[in-house]
């Protein structure tokens, strides 16, 4: 297997990784969102990890499985239910996209893990009656990214970086927790990319601040919690802050 060196570190080309595991860009960057394929916290894939997906027993099926995503109309068939049903079942949060992407209708398209509409459809019916009012699509993405995100952090500042950025541009940030310029600084410049590299449409920018940053007083106060206790880490944390390159 070749591998190109970086520093002290091998990896492997990203279209090697794809041909040694059988998947195309799209369900790789998947993989490795789901942590179903370990990564560098630059992306890179370590040539002893495509091996060990690869041993895993039932490779390539079992992990095309695990990894495969619908939208609402296979969504409904797997739960056997109407996609009117699918979509307000979705809609109250009963369970979470995976990934979403824009149509050229300019429309943010949800796209769920078949694996866990499967373990739905298995579990305690839904209540017959009627659903929440409202959307929690949006909220369990976000939720869903930023538990992939701090999973993959490096360190604590890194982790911090990753709750800012949902709250949106750093003048949110000090609206909602307190922190020094020179934090401010370095929350901006290690903040990670919430959207990922997906395909689609460009958004308009009210469109894409209601899907990639925490909407709603609960939700605001819920990750400013959670920011501020990331920032007592951090700070107390025996490492430095990391320096710019």
């Amino acid at each position: 297997m070749a591998a190109v060196k970086s520093g002290a570190a091998e990896f492997v080309g990203r279209a090697e990784v794809r041909e040694r595991l059988g998947l195309d860009e799209g369900q790789l960057r998947l993989a490795l969102e789901l942590g179903e394929v370990r990564c560098g916290a630059d992306g890179s894939v370590d040539p002893a990890e495509v091996l060990r997906v690869r041993s895993v027993p039932g490779f390539p099926e079992a992990l095309r499985e695990r990894i495969a995503d619908v939208g609402a109309v296979a969504g409904a068939e797997i739960l056997g239910v109407s996609a009117h049903r699918f979509g307000r079942l979705a809609r109250a949060g009963r369970f979470r996209p995976v990934r979403w992407y824009v149509n050229r209708y300019r429309a943010v398209v949800w796209r769920y893990l078949a694996a866990e509409l499967r373990e739905f459809a298995a579990g305690p019916p839904p209540p017959t009656g009627g659903v929440p009012e409202g959307d929690a699509r949006a909220r369990g993405w976000r939720a869903r990214r930023a538990e992939q995100l701090l999973r993959d952090a490096p360190g604590p500042w890194e982790r911090a970086a990753v709750w800012a950025c949902l709250l949106g541009d750093v003048g949110r940030v000090g609206d909602q927790v307190p922190v020094s310029a020179e934090e401010a600084a370095l929350l901006a410049r290690l903040a990670p990319s919430l959207r990922g590299g997906g395909p689609g449409w460009p958004l308009r920018p009210e469109v894409l601040e209601s899907v990639l940053t925490a909407q709603g007083p609960d939700e605001v106060a819920w990750v400013a919690g959670a920011l501020a206790t990331a920032l007592m880490r951090a700070r107390a944390a025996a490492e430095p802050p990391p320096r710019s390159p």
